[in-house]
């Protein structure tokens, strides 16, 4: 997520133009917040390797 958001930041025209120091810093935290001990892996994987966040968060 981190790096995706710096390249929609940068390349998208946001920055330097648009955004300010503070906005970009506060975007960029967000993103590192939100990658915290994110492990990379979609759903759909974690059901069909029936990971134990699988079995946590089913709704089933």
């Amino acid at each position: 997520m981190l790096q995706t958001l710096h390249v929609l930041l940068t390349r998208g025209g946001l920055v330097p133009g648009y955004a300010d120091p503070l906005t970009l810093l506060a975007c960029l935290l967000a993103g590192a917040a939100h990658d915290l001990q994110h492990s990379g892996l979609t759903n759909d994987f974690l059901v069909a390797t029936e990971h134990p966040l699988a079995l946590l968060y089913n709704d089933k």
